[in-house]
């Protein structure tokens, strides 16, 4: 096999990948009973189960990948975010609101954070959705301590429990709107956000 014909075999592989991946984020968005089999996903594709496996070694494989997109997707935005805002209490605002937004712009990653599709998957996967949701913890933990040091926020300010509220309110947006909830009316993140900061 020649160079160019080896490059296009890989970017060949490289796309099937991407495809395999981004179906079944679909297939997730799309589907009442969460659960999805290799045979439903290789059909949906419009391939064998067998060439699945020459891509993914396991399902597990596939939502791995899946999820550390997703980190990286979430982080990029948590990075950007702590890089451009000087106050500490605005960092926190807009990321709670960044992160609330999520189900508008990437539905899919939303179905994946709330661990439906990974209820008969290898428990693993949970717990990278677990540690996953202690790094928003932190993140959000690092903005307000900074306002604590920029006197934003008065001495005694409880951190801890402000940086646990948020992201248990993030996960209740992405939760509501994987079951399609809509009982209790239109929430305002941005109500929510002040009434946890206090500011």
């Amino acid at each position: 096999m020649d160079v160019s014909t080896e490059t296009k075999s890989r970017k060949k592989s490289s796309d099937r990948k991407l495809e395999i991946l981004r179906t079944l984020v679909r297939m997730m968005t799309e589907s009442e009973n969460k659960h999805i089999t290799t045979k439903s996903l290789a059909a949906t594709i419009g391939i064998s189960e067998a060439a699945l496996y020459r891509h993914f070694p396991s399902k597990a494989k596939m939502y791995e990948e899946i999820i550390g997109f997703a980190e990286n997707y979430v982080m990029t935005a948590v990075n950007n975010i702590s890089s451009s805002e000087y106050s500490g209490l605005e960092q926190a605002k807009k990321l709670f609101l960044a992160l609330v937004d999520i189900k508008a712009k990437e539905p899919g990653l939303v179905f994946l954070f709330c661990g439906d599709s990974l209820t008969s998957e290898d428990p693993r996967l949970q717990g990278e959705l677990n540690r996953f949701y202690g790094q928003l913890q932190a993140v959000f933990k690092q903005s307000l301590r900074l306002a604590v040091a920029q006197e934003e926020v008065p001495e005694g300010y409880d951190v801890l429990t402000r940086a646990n509220m948020l992201v248990a309110l993030i996960l209740g947006h992405w939760l509501r709107f994987a079951k399609r909830d809509a009982s209790g009316g239109a929430v305002d993140p941005e109500k929510q956000v002040y009434l946890v900061l206090g500011k």
